[in-house]
């Protein structure tokens, strides 16, 4: 579970060490065990977890997606207790100990213009996440590349855009979705250009 605190940094933990805790106490008590740092201002909104690989993204004000992969926490916390067990026994070891574990992004991915606002990890290549924001951008990122901007849809809505996610059954598909109250779908093969576009009505009484 992943959760967000000061907007900058996050932190997550594992529930099945906490089984006895729930709703709010769950979050007091767990919240704290793993910050996931890098931002450098606030991270408001954008924040997914990939479905295919154990890594977490967030964008945030400072323009920057950033990428942590939750298996160093494991990496870490294993290295902690190999300091510790050298100067007590691992029994006395509680979970404060584990509270100060900080884990550094993997990738820092940039080419927005202004604040990040949504991003979202495609559900079938674990190297693919898309992200866009108030710059108007729809981003395609691929982590394998040297450039890692593998696609770019500029201007897609008039306004800011706040969310996207990505189609479960097609991976060549992806929707946005704006303050302006459009929609846009978008086909990958086809480069900068949506495929559809939908508008909601506002009917006033």
């Amino acid at each position: 579970r992943v959760v967000k605190e000061n907007f900058i940094d996050f932190f997550f933990s594992s529930r099945r060490r906490h089984t006895r805790c729930s709703g709010v106490s769950w979050a007091r008590r767990c919240v704290q065990e793993t910050a996931l740092v890098g931002h450098t201002e606030n991270a408001s909104y954008a924040l997914d977890w990939s479905r295919v690989r154990n890594q977490i993204g967030s964008g945030g004000k400072d323009k920057r997606v950033l990428i942590w992969d939750a298996d160093d926490y494991q990496s870490r916390l294993s290295s902690n207790y190999l300091i510790m067990s050298s100067k007590r026994e691992l029994s006395s070891i509680s979970s404060v100990d584990i509270q100060n574990i900080k884990l550094t992004p993997r990738e820092d991915l940039r080419g927005h213009q202004a604040e990040v606002e949504g991003l979202v990890f495609c559900g079938t290549d674990k190297y693919r996440l898309a992200s866009v924001g108030d710059d108007k951008k729809l981003i395609i990122w691929d982590t394998r590349s040297f450039e890692q901007k593998a696609m770019e849809f500029n201007d897609l809505h008039q306004q800011d855009i706040n969310c996207v996610d990505w189609c479960l059954v097609d991976e060549n598909y992806v929707a946005t979705g704006s303050n302006d109250g459009s929609t846009c779908v978008v086909d990958l093969r086809i480069s900068n250009k949506e495929l559809c576009k939908l508008s909601l009505i506002h009917i006033s009484e």
